[in-house]
């Protein structure tokens, strides 16, 4: 899967979830892809530190940032 940043697609559809507070969060280990790219490390960074929309490896963490939200 590739992952580009450039179009701003990815910030106007997290604008969508929180416009209509809807929460996502994306299951799945992308550190291969961040670790390539800065662009997709800082939206990484910044979508988990909100709570809208998370990225996360595992059901684990996901249960983990669930739990934390209350």
């Amino acid at each position: 899967m590739i992952f580009r940043l450039r179009t701003g697609v990815a910030g106007a559809m997290v604008q969508k979830f929180v416009t209509y507070r809807v929460r996502l969060a994306v299951v799945g280990d992308v550190s291969r892809q961040a670790a390539e790219s800065g662009a997709l490390r800082d939206f990484l960074r910044e979508t988990n530190e909100g709570g809208h929309l998370w990225f996360v490896p595992g059901y684990d963490e996901l249960g983990e940032k669930l739990r934390a939200a209350g």
